[in-house]
């Protein structure tokens, strides 16, 4: 050995990445701390962010499908139970997550004839208020006509064609202020 040679490791060796000890040139692993030397040192570290990702976009995935799974805002539906001269009752439900308000219901009456009657309003019955339908809830409403804010009974004209319908149109609002509607039918009551 010279005098002149600088201190240090022999020049056939390099620090290793992690421990930062002499080690042969171009060997894989350590010898002091057993790491690996090359590329392949990241792929413990690559491989767990890579799982985190591909296990959290599944999470978001399963859970935006079941957001679409409920509507977000009231849908308000009815169904008729009674149908009278007097008043209807109907069953309100919501199938929507949100709550909407049952305002009134139109009413039409189907004769069979070209002929349509105008349609009348048909208001929920004295001391009911506009009914309020909770998300995911249901109630049975009676409506009924009024004139001059009394009940009255409707007004049918004979059928010639021995066919006759209520046309009945759910009005409905939710708290957004978007109108809801909700068409359905029943047969005139035989008067």
């Amino acid at each position: 050995m010279s005098e002149d040679a600088p201190p240090g490791p022999p020049a056939d060796t390099v620090p290793c990445v992690v421990c930062r000890e002499g080690i042969r040139c171009g060997a894989a692993l350590c010898i002091h701390c057993k790491s690996p030397q090359g590329w392949t040192r990241h792929l413990a570290r690559w491989s767990a962010i890579v799982a985190a990702v591909v296990g959290l976009s599944s999470l978001v995935t399963g859970a935006v499908s079941l957001a679409k799974l409920v509507p977000a805002d009231a849908q308000i539906t009815a169904i008729p139970i009674a149908c009278s001269r007097e008043a209807v009752k109907v069953a309100l439900g919501n199938a929507g997550d949100k709550a909407g308000v049952a305002d009134s219901i139109s009413l039409q009456i189907d004769d069979g004839t070209a002929q349509q009657a105008l349609p009348v309003v048909l208001s929920p019955k004295e001391g009911d208020a506009k009914p309020i339908i909770g998300g995911r809830q249901s109630s049975v409403i009676v409506y009924e006509y009024r004139v001059s804010d009394a009940p009255a009974p409707l007004l049918v004209r004979a059928s010639v064609t021995g066919i006759c319908k209520y046309r009945l149109t759910l009005n409905a609002v939710d708290f957004a202020g978007k109108k809801l509607t909700s068409a359905f039918e029943c047969g005139c009551p035989s008067s």
